[in-house]
């Protein structure tokens, strides 16, 4: 069993979606973790990524990628998080400056910053939500992401 385990996880690990960049696909970086475990766990972790001055700086009409954000959201991807990439001049411009940047193929879906918010609690007050600014990313992983989380739901 172990052998048909590994010998599919190895083939996972080489295939490349057809819009390829190279990368192992994501369903790869699952399949991992579920034989690293040896059980069904949650994995994914869900993640919105602002694009002007997170993504890319503005400055009048041009526009200076980010590199550390850039690689960090590569390696979201790689990691299995699921990332939605959003901003307050709306989906398209979100889908078009993930795709200037090279980044598209690491989101799941692109959506406009909500202008109302109908919900029982206020943003600050949700207890599985983090922010962190775009000079925190280096050297943060889901694993990370979710200690931080789980202190705060135990604070």
């Amino acid at each position: 069993m172990f052998g048909e385990v590994q010998a599919l996880t190895n083939q996972l690990s080489t295939f490349r979606p057809a819009a390829s960049t190279g990368r192992p696909c994501r369903a790869a970086a699952y399949f991992r973790r579920y034989v690293q475990y040896g059980k069904d766990i949650e994995v994914s972790i869900c993640i919105y990524v602002d694009v002007d001055e997170t993504i890319v700086r503005n400055y009048g009409r041009k526009r200076i990628p980010m590199p550390n954000v850039i690689e960090h959201i590569k390696e979201l991807n790689e990691q299995g998080a699921t990332l939605y990439c959003w901003s307050s001049g709306g989906a398209d411009y979100a889908r078009e400056s993930a795709a200037e940047f090279g980044i598209e193929y690491c989101f799941t879906g692109f959506l406009p910053k909500p202008q109302v918010v109908i919900d029982d609690q206020q943003f600050n007050s949700w207890r599985n939500l983090i922010e962190i600014h775009p000079n925190e990313c280096a050297d943060n992983t889901i694993d990370a992401y979710k200690e931080k989380i789980m202190s705060k739901v135990h604070t």
